[in-house]
Formats: structure tokens, C-alpha cells, sequence
């Protein structure tokens, strides 16, 4: 029972992990700039947790296999970067935003009265070209945050290895379904905005670059004092 309830513990804790303020922001706003789709937004959630599970069992085997400790500095500087990268993904997200040209447009379906659509033409953007960018993003995240605290903490007390192991893959795994229920509500929300206003997903756009980029800055300036 002990050795259920410590398992159970752990995917509790990576059901938690995911949704770290952080971690949401990152994959809002790289998903925003692709289709708003339930689809989409869920596909792009589970490569950065596949990334964050990558990189949470490479760092943990390390630990549990040979012994090795994780320095403080490691972990200060893979939240630093965390910063710099949310900074520079809510600086995307605006420079998508400017760069869509909207055009309104008359339309009529052969059921419904004459309506006006949004149409907005495609834009450049890099993160579309970089199909493996959330996996990136997600490797760092693992590395950073209560990441360390929460899974690799624990298996250094831990005699077993094959426990140790299983607590790492359990961890992964809650935090692996929770962004997937994330990326789902995501995209669902975008589309029903979308059906009640043109303007809102641009507004919630908005609003996630904004908060990606506060806490980015809140991130470096704790990595530089």
C-alpha cells in the first residue's frame, strides 16, 4: 500500500506540474499561432510534454542510475532561459498579431441572411516552419521549474531503481494527460470564441502575449539577482 500510495503520488504531482503557470503560457501561446482547433491545440500540447518527459527521465536516470546531483546553477539557469523563451514566444505572438491582414467580407450560406466574415490571410511565422519547437520548449520546461522538486527530489530517497524509475515514468505520464486535457479545453475555447465574436481570439491572444512576456521578465530578473 505504501508503494501504491507513493506512485500515486507522483502522477498526482505531474498532474499538478502541467499546469504551472508557465508551462500553460508557453503552449497557449505557440498553439495560437497555428489553426485554432481542439486538434491542433491538443497535438501541439503533447509534443511539449513528450519534450518535458524526455527530459525528466534523461535527467533523472542520471540521478538514479549514477548517483549524480543536480547543481543549483543548472536548474537557475534553465529557468532564466525559461524567461527569455516566454519572453521572446509572447514577442511572436505579437508580431503574428500585427502582421495579419483583415479584410471583412460579405457572405451568405445558402440556409442563413447575408453575414460578415474575418478573413485573415497567412502570415509568416517561424514556430510554423519549426514543427518540433514545442518538443524543445518542453525539454527546457523539464529542467526547470518545480520540475526538479517534484520528480527528481523524490527518487533521490528512493532505494530502489526500478521504483525510482517507475515514480519518474508516473510523473511524466499525469503531467503528459494534463496538458492534453489542457490543449483540448484550449482549442475548444478559441473556436467558441471565434463563433461569438471575430475579435475575441485576437483579444485572448493579446492578453497570453502579454502574460508570456510579464512572466518572462519576471523569470530573468530572478535568475539575474
Amino acid at each position: 500500500m505504501e508503494l501504491m500510495g507513493l506512485l500515486a503520488l507522483a502522477f498526482g504531482f505531474g498532474l499538478l506540474h502541467a499546469l504551472d503557470a508557465d508551462h500553460v503560457l508557453a503552449v497557449t501561446g505557440l498553439s495560437s499561432m497555428k489553426d485554432n482547433s481542439s486538434v491542433k491545440s491538443t497535438t501541439f500540447s503533447l509534443r511539449w510534454a513528450l519534450g518535458h518527459g524526455l527530459s525528466i527521465l534523461l535527467i533523472g536516470s542520471l540521478v538514479v542510475f549514477f548517483g549524480m546531483a543536480i547543481p543549483y546553477q543548472f536548474s537557475s539557469l534553465a529557468e532564466e532561459l525559461v524567461g527569455f523563451m516566454l519572453l521572446g514566444i509572447g514577442i511572436l505572438v505579437i508580431t503574428d498579431l500585427v502582421r495579419q491582414r483583415n479584410t471583412l467580407y460579405m457572405h451568405k450560406h445558402d440556409q442563413w441572411p447575408v453575414h460578415v466574415h474575418l478573413q485573415t490571410s497567412k502570415t509568416f511565422n517561424p514556430l510554423h516552419k519549426h514543427r518540433h519547437g514545442a518538443v524543445m520548449v518542453g525539454l527546457l520546461h523539464g529542467a526547470a521549474g518545480s520540475a526538479p522538486l517534484l520528480a527528481l527530489l523524490p527518487v533521490t530517497q528512493l532505494d530502489s531503481s526500478v521504483v525510482a524509475m517507475s515514480y519518474l515514468l508516473l510523473f511524466c505520464l499525469g503531467v503528459l494527460l494534463s496538458m492534453l486535457v489542457v490543449g483540448g479545453v484550449l482549442g475548444s475555447v478559441c473556436q467558441r470564441l471565434g463563433h461569438i465574436s471575430m475579435w475575441l481570439p485576437t483579444l485572448l491572444r493579446s492578453l497570453v502575449a502579454i502574460l508570456s512576456i510579464g512572466m518572462g521578465l519576471y523569470l530573468i530578473s530572478l535568475g539575474a539577482s
